[in-house]
């Protein structure tokens, strides 16, 4: 066979496999999921041990970094909290008394003018 007969050969194989997907999807679908599954499970036999001890270590390691980075952070939070609870108190304080001074009056009357006039074309 030459390289010719081999393209042919290949190309009418791949139409075949193109024409049994499309005529039988659903066999096909549960054949590579089958295929798929089988796989993973050798691949896991394979390499569980290894996998497990290289996963539990590298979690370790992710741990012990997430503690040096956040233990400082955590310690330096509870210290600016404790300072500025009363910053904030103060400030909800003075937002409420300033709150007290808006007259609403200023707001409202003027919607309630534009509905009354609104009110009164339409009856």
């Amino acid at each position: 066979m030459d390289t010719e007969e081999i393209k042919h050969e290949a190309g009418r194989t791949l139409r075949q496999a193109g024409s049994y997907v499309r005529e039988n999807p659903v066999p096909t679908i549960i054949g590579a999921v089958a295929l798929g599954f089988a796989i993973g499970l050798i691949v896991r036999s394979i390499e569980s041990e290894k996998r497990s001890d290289q996963l539990r270590d590298t979690l370790e390691d992710a741990e012990d970094y997430l503690r040096s980075v956040l233990v400082p952070l955590v310690k330096k939070s509870k210290r600016t909290y404790a300072k500025s609870a009363e910053a904030v108190r103060d400030a909800v304080a003075d937002a409420v008394d300033r709150a007290r001074d808006i007259d609403v009056d200023d707001y409202t009357d003027p919607v309630a003018n534009w509905w009354g006039r609104l009110w009164k074309k339409c009856h």
